[in-house]
């Protein structure tokens, strides 16, 4: 390596902890065991333990990671916070670890779980598009863009913050919620599904129903009562500043689905969401919706793991 202060010296310092150094490991570990002159035991492997690979990497470079840890020839354990990451990785291989009283139990995806189109939409909706949805302790899966950008604020307006609380809202309408459900139940992840109070919500109710043991629908389901979200907000103190993005005098009569059409068109579905937010916040609002309000504090009960609020009837603490 050379003297301390010598030029070879401080050029090893300088790449101490850097990607190449990181990247140089990987690749010299994997040459190393691939070669191994087979001092192990008959049929015995090595195990090598990997904590945090993207520590010090590109994004671009670290999706280019799982690619050398598979051509590392053992047993692998592999921590990482990084989706990116974990998205490489074949979902059978993932391990999801929680705790209950120092008990510590794991959660995986069997190998064939899923159907071929199934894994698919995970894949990429989920896994590739929502990483850190993985490492989320619940997730709120909701119908589309307008419930994805606004639940999260008014959330923090109501005094919780789903990212540290560990609350992921996940869109399950390209992916199907079928599948999501499914993998949250085998990953041990809590879920609650909110869906509008029309003939495709009913329809969303009725799958969400079929994966329900016992009086579950409170804690895994919100149907709203209304035909979306925004008919919500009409109904629960914003009548008026729909009306008036709709571009319509405050006083004149009008069906809240001709106000709320009109406004959407003015506007379009996620900027009028963004006026609602705003609209919230102002002095003398409603606040938060009721049924909103109620999906929040649900979700935000899931993730903390209240007893009464767990599937298995325990507190699970995700590690």
């Amino acid at each position: 390596m050379g003297a301390p202060g010598s030029t070879e010296s401080r050029r090893v310092r300088a790449m101490h902890g850097s990607a190449a150094q990181q990247l140089g490991v990987f690749i010299l570990t994997a040459a190393l065991l691939r070669h191994h002159p087979g001092a192990t035991a008959p049929g015995a492997q090595p195990l090598l333990v990997i904590e945090d690979p993207e520590a010090h990497l590109h994004l671009m470079t670290l999706a280019s990671v799982w690619g050398l840890l598979e051509h590392i020839q053992a047993q692998k354990i592999i921590s990482t916070h990084s989706g990116t990451l974990l998205a490489a990785a074949p979902l059978h291989t993932v391990r999801r670890l929680t705790r209950h009283q120092g008990e510590v139990r794991q959660w995986s995806v069997p190998r064939d779980r899923f159907k071929t189109d199934d894994l698919r939409k995970l894949s990429y909706h989920l896994r590739a598009r929502r990483g850190v949805a993985s490492f989320a302790r619940c997730w709120l899966l909701v119908e589309g863009e307008t419930e994805f950008w606004i639940l999260p604020e008014l959330a923090r307006m109501h005094g919780y913050d789903f990212s540290l609380e560990g609350v992921a809202v996940v869109e399950f309408a390209q992916c199907g919620l079928a599948p999501l459900v499914g993998l949250a139940r085998e990953l041990g992840i809590q879920w609650h599904v909110l869906t509008d109070g029309d003939r495709a919500g009913s329809h969303y109710a009725d799958t969400a129903a079929s994966f329900m043991a016992g009086d579950q629908r409170r804690l895994r389901l919100t149907r709203l009562r209304d035909v979306d979200i925004e008919h919500c907000f009409w109904h629960h103190g914003y009548a008026a500043m729909l009306k008036q993005a709709a571009g319509l005098p405050g006083g004149a009569p009008v069906l809240a689905r001709q106000a709320i059409n009109r406004a959407i068109k003015r506007l379009s579905k996620p900027y009028l969401a963004f006026e609602l937010l705003i609209a919230v916040t102002q002095p003398g609002s409603a606040g938060v919706p009721k049924p909103l309000r109620q999906v929040i504090d649900t979700c935000v009960q899931l993730a903390r793991g209240a007893p009464q609020y767990c599937h298995s009837g325990h507190v699970d603490e995700q590690l």
